[in-house]
């Protein structure tokens, strides 16, 4: 959600020629943002800035089009410019809050947030942005009081009620989480991962995989390239022990992310259900191909190889997914290789 759009206004002219044409430099670099060309923007931005260079209003734009580009460090750089001519540039605070998170910054980020809501306090965006950096940081709480406080300022904002629903997932909230993904669904009935939620809430929390699976499939209608539809989807089919379609499920969700070690492992175990080991061995080969640290991966692969009548390498990867740290390999040796 470009939320900066709404500031594309048309600067007020002045009368003088050289503020004239400085607006209409703003203007016109805007506009080649708004058709996605932001070497362009930037390039006209930069003509606008030699022109006024104590105008934060280039600055500010100018980050855009550079966090457009993935160019954090200068938009930061630019951010920080403009909050130094107008220390009152809310959206500056926001957007540098936004780079500083993903430069790693969280502490930077939330005390840019707070700043831009002390300017703001009424602004959903800020709001919403700070909650799911606390949630991040692990301060629910904090995120609750403030998905909350979103909310109550614009009960339609779906980003703000999908991250409602992600706050509350693992707080055994689980009324409000089904009330809260059903408002979504009323908003917008397409949504796709409002079904895909709903599907895991009552798939994991309410053990009603059938109403999972129908939940997955009316994702799947409206968005056939979500890859944690079909994957999910196939987990679900599998616990109803319906191999086939959930086997067809795993490889569609591979075929929309062929690099998801995850995937695989979760088809080698679906493999491993069918006694189909030695499809198993090739899937959980994958795996490990795509991440050599997943150790679920090496631990899988290791009681594969036994099934296989490999006992020795079998048992030597057991030993490695133990030193890798994975619960479940020292019960695995002791059964397996003593």
């Amino acid at each position: 959600m470009k939320c900066y759009l709404i500031l594309f206004v048309l600067i007020i002219v002045s009368s003088t020629a050289n503020s004239q044409n400085y607006s209409e430099l703003l203007v016109q670099a805007q506009e080649f943002q708004l058709k996605n060309q932001s070497t362009k923007a930037i390039s006209i931005y930069n003509e606008a800035i030699q022109m006024k260079p104590t105008d934060p209003e280039g600055y500010f734009f100018r980050g855009i089009a550079l966090y457009e580009s993935n160019n954090i460090p200068d938009a930061l750089s630019d951010f920080n410019k403009t909050i130094l001519l107008d220390s009152t540039y809310a959206d500056s605070y926001h957007f540098r809050a936004q780079c500083k998170r993903q430069l790693n910054d969280s502490i930077g980020a939330i005390t840019d947030w707070n700043y831009a809501i002390k300017l703001q306090p009424e602004n959903p965006i800020y709001l919403n942005n700070r909650a799911m950096l606390r949630f991040y940081l692990k301060d629910i709480d904090g995120a609750k009081e403030d998905i909350e406080k979103t909310i109550a300022l614009d009960p339609t904002y779906g980003a703000a009620l999908m991250n409602k629903v992600i706050i509350l997932f693992d707080t055994n909230e689980d009324r409000e989480v089904y009330s809260t993904i059903m408002k979504i669904i009323e908003i917008d009935s397409s949504n796709a991962m409002a079904y895909y939620y709903l599907g895991i809430l009552k798939g994991s929390k309410l053990g009603d995989f059938k109403g999972a699976i129908k939940a997955f499939d009316a994702g799947i209608s409206y968005d056939p390239k979500q890859t944690e539809l079909f994957q999910k989807r196939g987990y679900a089919k599998s616990l109803l022990e319906d191999y086939q379609g959930a086997s067809e499920d795993y490889l569609s969700a591979i075929a929309l992310s062929p690099n998801d070690y995850i995937i695989y492992n979760d088809l080698a175990l679906l493999q491993f259900k069918m006694y189909a080991y030695e499809d198993a061995e090739k899937s959980l080969s994958k795996a490990i191909a795509l991440n050599p640290e997943f150790n679920e991966a090496w631990h899988n692969h290791g009681l594969i190889l036994i099934m296989l009548n490999q006992k020795e390498s079998g048992c030597k990867e057991l030993r490695k997914a133990m030193s890798m740290g994975y619960p479940k390999s020292e019960a695995a040796i002791n059964y397996y290789c003593k």
